[in-house]
């Protein structure tokens, strides 16, 4: 295999060379994927964008990881927020998708490759954290656009 075959058979991702048999990245990402991002955030994704319109559910990014959460209640106060995030909360919210983005204000970071491709599918704001939350579960939360 020749350097540049191996460069195309690279995960986007993560950087690891693909398996014989590459996973779909879609709708994280155009292309193949590893197993391991397959398993660590595309199919988090995939559950979290087929899912948040019906279910309880929010998203975190972060750390290169998406996850995906739910609360006791169903809804997201401003203090299960903060154990995601954290204090000093900023909000900005997509009236389109129906999501509100919940990031600590102020803190500026470059994403890594995964949560900026996370981010731009969503419009979510490049932060280190976002906790990404369908607007109609927000309970006692004031949105400061």
């Amino acid at each position: 295999m020749d350097a540049i075959t191996e460069k195309r058979r690279r995960c986007p991702l993560c950087g690891h060379l693909l398996e014989r048999y590459p996973n779909n990245g879609e709708p994280l990402i155009h292309g193949s994927v590893c197993l391991q991002c397959n398993v660590r955030a595309v199919i988090p994704f995939r559950y979290f964008l087929s899912a948040y319109q019906r279910s309880p559910i929010a998203m975190l990014i972060t750390n290169g990881k998406v996850q995906t959460h739910k609360t006791s209640d169903g809804y997201w106060k401003p203090s299960d927020i903060e154990l995601f995030v954290g204090k000093s909360i900023a909000f900005k919210t997509n009236a389109k998708l129906g999501l509100t983005f919940a990031f600590v204000k102020g803190c500026e970071e470059e994403p890594a490759e995964l949560a900026s491709t996370a981010r731009k599918a969503l419009k979510a704001p490049y932060k280190p954290n976002v906790l990404v939350i369908p607007t109609r579960l927000l309970k006692g939360v004031r949105l400061n656009e």
